[in-house]
C-alpha cells in the first residue's frame, strides 16, 4: 500500500528580499544597514569558499514605481534558461532570490517527501551566514521541472536570504531517479577530511551533545520550541563549530575515559559527562566518572552508588534521563547530601560547582 505524500505548505512571499535589479533611486531609499547595490562579481569573489553575512533587505518593501522587479528578474531568468536548456545541458553560477526559489518550486511535481528537519537546518545556516557555494547544484530538467533542490529553495523562502548556487538545466527528467546514490557525508566524515584521524565519530557525537546542552540545557532530541523557532537539533555546520571550539576538552575527555560500560551509557555519553562535570570541578569531575564506571569503594549512601543501582535496575533508561540522573547525583554529592532515592523529574538542574 503506497503512502500519500505529505507536503509542506509554502509561506507567502512576505519576507526579507535582496532585489538585484533595483534602480538607483530605489537603492538610495533602502533601509539602514540594507544591501544597496546589485550582486556582482566583486561581491561574489570572496564568498565562494567561506561563509558571509546573509543578504537581506527591508520587509515587504516595493520599488518606487510599484513594480516587483525581483519577480520580473526571476521570470526572465527562468524563461531564458529554459529556452537554452531545451537544446543543451549547461550550468550557471546564480544568486538565488526567494522569487526565483518560489518560481522553481511551482515546477516541482512528484518530488520526494519533504524533511522539516532538513529545511530547518539549511534555514539556520542561511540566516547565520554559514551557507557557502560548494558545487552541489540545483537541477532543472529540460521540461522545466525541478529535479533536485527543493529543501534549499524552501529554506530560502522561509529565511528570505539569498544564496549562491550552481543551477543545471537541460537534463532528462528521468535522471532524478539516479540522484543521491552515494552515502550522505556525516560530521565525522568532515572531521576526517579536515585532517583528524582518531575518534572522529566520538568527537562529532560529543560536540552534538555539547551543543544541545548549551542550547537547551538537556539532551532531549526535541528540545526546540516551535513557538520561538528554536531547534532541538544542530546543523552539521554547528556541530563542526563546537568540535573546533571544544577540541581540547573533547580530546582530554577521550584520553581520560579509556573505556565505558553499557551499564552507564555509550562511550560518547560518558565522555560528554566527563567534560561537563570537569567544567564544574576539574578535580572532582573526573573522579566522579571514574567511580561511576568502576564502582570501587562506594558506600551504600553514596549518590554514585545509588546512581549505579538506578542504571542497573533500569537498563532501558533513555539518554536524556540518564544525563539528568548523573547531574542530580553529582549535585547531591557536592552538597554532601545522602540519597535514598534518585528521582527523575524531566528537567536537568543546574550543575553545582
Amino acid at each position: 500500500m503506497s503512502k500519500s505524500r505529505k507536503g509542506i505548505s509554502l509561506p507567502d512571499l512576505s519576507f526579507l528580499i535582496f532585489d538585484p535589479t533595483l534602480h538607483e533611486a530605489d537603492k538610495k531609499k533602502a533601509a539602514p544597514g540594507e544591501a544597496g547595490r546589485p550582486i556582482g562579481e566583486a561581491m561574489l569573489a570572496d564568498t565562494t569558499t567561506r561563509p558571509s553575512a546573509p543578504i537581506v533587505s527591508a520587509l515587504g518593501r516595493q520599488n518606487s514605481d510599484g513594480i516587483n522587479r525581483a519577480a520580473d528578474h526571476a521570470a526572465e531568468w527562468y524563461r531564458r534558461s529554459m529556452e537554452r536548456g531545451k537544446t543543451a545541458i549547461f550550468s550557471e553560477d546564480v544568486v538565488i532570490t526567494p522569487e526565483m526559489a518560489a518560481l522553481l518550486l511551482k515546477k516541482n511535481p512528484d518530488n520526494r517527501n519533504l524533511s522539516k528537519k532538513r529545511i530547518s537546518e539549511i534555514r539556520a545556516d542561511l540566516e547565520r551566514g554559514r551557507y557557502v557555494l560548494n558545487g552541489e547544484p540545483i537541477i532543472v530538467s529540460r521540461e522545466g521541472l525541478l529535479n533536485d533542490g527543493q529543501h534549499r529553495l524552501i529554506a530560502c523562502i522561509e529565511s528570505g536570504v539569498t544564496f549562491r548556487s550552481l543551477v543545471v538545466f537541460g537534463v532528462a527528467r528521468s535522471s532524478r531517479l539516479t540522484l543521491d546514490q552515494g552515502g550522505a557525508r556525516t560530521v565525522a566524515d568532515y572531521l576526517d577530511m579536515g585532517g583528524a584521524t582518531d575518534n572522529t565519530k566520538v568527537t562529532a557525537t560529543v560536540a552534538r551533545m555539547l551543543w544541545q546542552y548549551a542550547k537547551h540545557g538537556s539532551l532531549k532530541r526535541g528540545g526546540g520550541d516551535r513557538g520561538t523557532g528554536s531547534r532541538g537539533w544542530p546543523t552539521k555546520a554547528e556541530i563542526m563549530i563546537v568540535a573546533d571550539q571544544c577540541e581540547r576538552e573533547i580530546q582530554r575527555g577521550i584520553l581520560a575515559v579509556q573505556t565505558s560500560s553499557k551499564l552507564i551509557g555509550s562511550y560518547s555519553f560518558v565522555v560528554f559527562c566527563h567534560i561537563v562535570l570537569s567544567r564544574a570541578d576539574e578535580s572532582a569531575g573526573p573522579i566522579f566518572i571514574e567511580r561511576l564506571l568502576d564502582g570501587a569503594n562506594l558506600k551504600a549512601e553514596s549518590p554514585i552508588f545509588l546512581l549505579r543501582e538506578r542504571f542497573i535496575n533500569d537498563p532501558k533508561m533513555r539518554q536524556p534521563e540518564r544525563f539528568e540522573a548523573v547531574v542530580r547525583a553529582w549535585n547531591a554529592m557536592r552538597k554532601g547530601k545522602p540519597l535514598t532515592k534518585l528521582m527523575i523529574m524531566g528537567s536537568v538542574p543546574k550543575i553545582e560547582g
